[in-house]
């Protein structure tokens, strides 16, 4: 007899759920294959170069606050040099539990919250932080979802935005029928949100473009807000 693994079970829990990202459990991943990692730490060790690259983009704004959302176990957060660890006000969210905890344990200076990004920014008031980023995140949004993420994030910053996201002419491609992935044309949908905004899109340098999927569609993404 067969015995369900914990991947499969979670697929099927996960139906109930309209962010299957939240209730992710240990590892994602064909049922053939096994590996003794939560993917929280898997993630720590993949795409180093990139990950350093973004947070370097991040840090050309010189800001004194951050929001990262999608933060997972702190992968990217980790990766700014302690001095600015201490000195920068940084935050981070993840709607998976684990996740989070598991970021937590890093012991690191900041702040890390459980929270579901795709409902209202209670976490934080208007214009609060000066930089908003994310890497990664966007492309698990739905389409009902998108743009009520995007207009939180512009709400919530005060500079403004900094994302690593696939982007392009919209479509929708597998993930898994769990977790479909969506293509975004951020430029355009962000403009709609807020006209006055000064956006610039650069392709991902080759030195960190990894094998990863999708990694050749990755923009770097600045979103400048006006200020008197």
């Amino acid at each position: 007899k067969r015995t369900r693994t914990r991947t499969q079970t979670n697929k099927e829990e996960s139906k109930k759920s309209d962010l299957w990202w939240k209730d992710r459990d240990v590892t994602v991943i064909p049922v053939k294959r096994t590996h003794p990692e939560p993917w929280w730490e898997i993630y720590d060790k993949s795409a180093i170069d990139r990950r350093h690259w973004f947070v370097n983009e991040i840090l050309k704004f010189e800001p004194e606050s951050i929001l990262e959302l999608g933060c997972c176990g702190g992968c990217n957060i980790q990766l700014f040099p302690e001095d600015k660890l201490k000195d920068i006000n940084i935050i981070g969210v993840d709607c998976n539990s684990g996740a989070i905890q598991y970021a937590k344990e890093k012991n690191l200076p900041v702040h890390f919250i459980e929270a579901d990004i795709t409902k209202p920014f209670d976490f934080l008031p208007v214009s609060s932080v000066d930089i908003v980023c994310s890497m990664g995140v966007l492309i698990h949004m739905r389409e009902k979802e998108i743009d009520f993420v995007l207009a939180n994030m512009l709400e919530v910053a005060n500079v403004g935005l900094v994302l690593a996201e696939t982007a392009g002419p919209e479509k929708t491609f597998s993930g898994n029928q769990y977790n479909p992935r969506h293509v975004y044309d951020l430029p355009t949908r962000i403009r709609a949100i807020s006209s006055d905004v000064e956006i610039t899109v650069t392709p991902l340098p080759k030195k960190v473009n990894t094998k990863s999927t999708k990694a050749s569609e990755i923009q770097l993404i600045t979103v400048l807000k006006p200020h008197d």
